[in-house]
């Protein structure tokens, strides 16, 4: 399930790195004498990965859909299975349970995606007080 959404990763990277090499630090790097890999590891990368870090947390709820529907239809032992006998013989409390423990896993994801693009992007953090802003 994975590996179905890798070309798409791979796809923003390109994009977005294409449109981060036509910036002006960039230029000012190359005439300082960094070297091309030292521009696109230390720079380029690091501004871009903080929303393609958003757009994998986004896609988890997807790929757990996904995985569920295939669990399902091949019968594979999972969750997905599991959730689906548990519908079949009417066993409430195991839909529920299974419901949080995916809504559960989707809230980590996503604040884990926030906290390491805060890491990386310190212009991310959210100001506490308006007068420090200032």
């Amino acid at each position: 399930m994975v590996l179905e959404h890798l070309w798409y990763y791979a796809y923003m990277v390109r994009n977005k790195l294409s449109q981060e090499t036509r910036e002006d630090y960039v230029l000012l790097c190359k005439a300082e004498g960094i070297s091309r890999r030292k521009i696109l590891c230390r720079h380029c990368l690091r501004n871009i990965m903080p929303s393609m870090l958003v757009i994998m947390a986004i896609s988890v709820p997807h790929i757990l859909g996904g995985t569920y529907v295939v669990e399902t239809v091949f019968s594979y032992p999972g969750l997905g299975t599991l959730s689906f006998e548990a519908a079949m013989y009417q066993d409430y409390n195991m839909l529920m349970a299974l419901c949080l423990l995916t809504g559960a896993v989707v809230l980590v994801f996503n604040l884990l995606a926030q906290i390491v693009s805060e890491f990386i992007d310190p212009r991310m953090r959210l100001v506490k007080n308006v007068k420090e802003a200032a």
